[in-house]
């Protein structure tokens, strides 16, 4: 047989004492306010609450509070206390119970603390203004007729620096009892900090939360593109500054330091462009030695002035040097001759010109590009060329070179130009010959540079003729052969003649050579004759003549002497 086992379900109660829980232990509340108590109520299950109260300790004696007259609440549906209007006197130690068949539970106590200082509402409570604008700090003040607001002020934290604000402060305007908002007219960084306001009544003093005030803005920013700058004398260049401020900023100046001794750079010193808030760059107009040194650009706004680091500025650069090959150069007459002139300038040279100096003469002749019959003495070729060399380019000539820095002389270059009228010889002076044969009247001619014409000329009774190469009856006369040949000569041909040579230079013209063409040879030795017989007439009468002289001179002294003895 089976055996059955049944099991019956039957209802479990379980059974303890209710509870009475709150969620927090503080309140505070201003005068005049509505505030509430909060009290949880857990009944037993077996028993139902009855009824739920609350007690106010004061001076460690419990008081029973009663609904009615601004209190609330304290039922079973709601046992927290509800007070409508808040009291200063109602500030205390409050205790909630509740109460079923069995017992009454009481709850932790509550602490309760009305203030009636004033109460403060604070807007926001951080601002980040612009530089230079204006912000206003709104609060505002509950209203309380019981206990009215006495005074109100601001106070400011400003880099560990406390700052009261009344409402007489310059810069603010608000601050009163009336609009206790702070409005700040002009922003700066001193402006900037922790704003805390404070209200009094009869009861006390209320300060808010504290207000963070960011600005923003600052010192200028200023930064330079290059530590170093190099410059070539006489150039332009421009020291770049780079500026990023807020607020904008209002003036720009540079310094310079140069041997410890400082300058201040504006937009209105001489030889500079830029230095604007538009263009903070330096630009140093044809820069010299004296731009040399270490630069800082500085910048203003509103909040103040700020420099860059140092950049340095270095000019190179000098007077050109000028050199020539030689201190002396010859050249032969109508050749081109160069006289070289070196030229090396930092800045480029920009002007080239030569002097010459004739030392005997003590004259000075200005040579530039474009003199007559030479050419160079220009910036791209400063040597000077002399096309066609003369005895008038003789001299000693100086090469200048001139830069942005200044002007150097060369050396002085001796220019000697090989040239001279020709020389003209003849062997003998008397040459007598016989009618009817060729005569030739030798004629030796040296010269340089060569000759280009050769002639001669006959004297006869004051009366000159010009024999040139193709005179009837001549041959010679030329510049091979200067020699003159007459070609069967006859007695007209006699007379006196001359060779004459020319060069570029000049004429030069022999001493003259006696021609005497005779029928016969006896004719030749009848002319000695007469030429010996006649000197010796010559002789004779010389001395006779001599002779009487001394004579008369001997007699009249003796006339004289005897006239002084007498």
């Amino acid at each position: 047989m089976t055996e059955r086992c049944v099991l019956w379900l039957l209802p479990v109660l379980l059974i303890g004492d209710p509870t009475v829980e709150i969620n927090k232990s503080l309140y505070k509340a201003y005068d005049g306010t509505r505030v509430t108590l909060e009290c949880i109520v857990t009944p037993d299950p077996k028993y139902y609450i009855e009824y739920v109260f609350w007690r106010k300790k004061v001076l460690n004696k419990l008081t029973t509070i009663r609904r009615g007259n601004g209190i609330d609440g304290m039922t079973k549906d709601n046992p927290s206390l509800i007070i409508t209007s808040t009291k200063v006197e109602d500030s205390g130690q409050y205790i909630c119970y509740a109460t079923d068949a069995q017992k009454t539970v009481a709850s932790p106590p509550i602490i309760l603390t009305v203030s009636a200082d004033p109460i403060i509402n604070i807007e926001v409570e951080k601002y980040e203004v612009k530089y230079g604008d204006p912000v206003t700090l709104r609060c505002s003040i509950q209203p309380n007729m019981k206990y009215p607001v006495r005074k109100v002020y601001w106070q400011l934290i400003n880099n560990g620096v406390v700052i009261t604000i009344e409402s007489d402060t310059k810069g603010i305007s608000g601050n009163s009892i009336n609009n206790p908002s702070l409005t700040i007219n002009h922003v700066t960084s001193s402006e900037a900090g922790q704003y805390t306001f404070f209200a009094t009544n009869d009861m006390g003093t209320t300060r808010s939360n504290s207000i963070d005030v960011g600005v923003i803005g600052d010192l200028p920013t200023v930064e330079i593109e290059q530590k170093k700058y190099a410059s070539v004398y006489g150039e332009d260049i421009t020291l770049k500054c780079n500026i990023t401020a807020v607020p904008a900023i209002t003036d720009v100046y540079w310094e310079r330091v140069q041997n410890g001794t400082k300058m201040i750079i504006n937009k209105g010193s001489v030889g500079v462009e830029g230095i604007t808030p538009e263009n903070p760059s330096l630009t140093l107009i044809f820069t010299t030695k004296m731009n040399i040194g270490k630069y800082r650009c500085f910048a203003t706004n509103e909040v103040g002035t700020h420099g860059s680091e140092f950049t340095s500025l270095d000019v190179t650069g000098g007077k050109p040097k000028v050199t020539t090959t030689s201190s002396v150069v010859t050249a032969n007459f109508g050749n081109e001759v160069t006289l070289a002139c070196i030229v090396n300038a930092t800045p480029t040279q920009n002007r080239i010109y030569w002097y010459k100096k004739v030392n005997d003469l003590n004259h000075i002749t200005f040579i530039n590009d474009g003199f007559p019959g030479m050419s160079g003495s220009t910036v791209e070729s400063p040597s000077l060329i002399i096309k066609h060399a003369t005895p008038a380019n003789d001299g000693n000539y100086s090469c200048f070179a001139e830069n942005a820095v200044g002007i150097t002389e060369s050396k002085p270059v001796k220019l000697i130009v090989r040239a001279a009228i020709p020389e003209v010889i003849v062997p003998r002076k008397t040459l007598i010959e016989k009618a009817g044969i060729n005569v030739t009247l030798n004629c030796n001619i040296k010269a340089f540079p060569p000759v280009t014409e050769v002639y001669w000329e006959r004297h006869i009774n004051k009366s000159i003729t010009i024999i040139k190469q193709h005179s009837l009856q001549v041959e010679g006369s030329t510049v091979s052969n200067p020699s003159l040949t007459i070609r069967t000569a006859s007695v007209s041909m006699s007379g006196k003649y001359t060779c004459l040579a020319r060069n570029p230079v000049g004429t030069e013209r022999s001493l003259e050579t006696v021609l005497k063409i005779v029928e016969s040879l006896s004719d030749i030795i009848d002319n000695d004759t007469e030429d010996q017989t006649e000197t010796i007439y010559n002789g004779i009468y010389g001395g006779i003549g001599a002779v009487v002289a001394v004579a008369t001179a001997v007699i009249g002294y003796r006339v004289y002497k005897e006239r002084q003895e007498n």
